[in-house]
């Protein structure tokens, strides 16, 4: 499974934490404007997610992304399954650009959350 083990490795580090993302696929004019709207709608289709809160910004040396995603459970295995789905459903996604960053951190429903590593969508599409 795409992830599965990378997000076990970090699922450790339950703790609640804001990450920002380098996203150099920000940088071009018309991906600034989309990035957040791209993010949400593909994340939130998957099974097991909440909500999705995602802010993009672009600066000439490039741009970032903060992508928090609220899961439907406190279960860490069901998170793992949940995280994993999501990078399949990022890598099949065509609006998202191949630069751009799967999710780091995950909210778990009583608040804790964990940080798990960013890769990107096309490294995802490679495997």
């Amino acid at each position: 499974m795409i992830g599965r083990a990378r997000s076990r490795r970090v699922l450790a580090r339950l703790a609640p934490a804001v990450v920002v993302l380098t996203l150099a696929a920000c940088a071009s004019p018309g991906d600034r404007a989309a990035c957040a709207e791209v993010y949400v709608p593909v994340i939130e289709a998957v099974e097991g997610v909440e909500s999705v809160d995602a802010e993009c910004s672009a600066r000439l040396d490039g741009g970032w992304a903060q992508v928090n995603v609220y899961l439907t459970t406190n279960d860490k295995d069901e998170a793992l399954a949940t995280a994993d789905r999501i990078e399949r459903a990022m890598a099949a996604a065509p609006e998202l650009e191949p630069g751009w960053y799967t999710p780091s951190t995950y909210w778990f429903q009583d608040g804790t959350g964990y940080v798990a590593e960013p890769v990107t969508v096309g490294d995802l599409r490679e495997k």
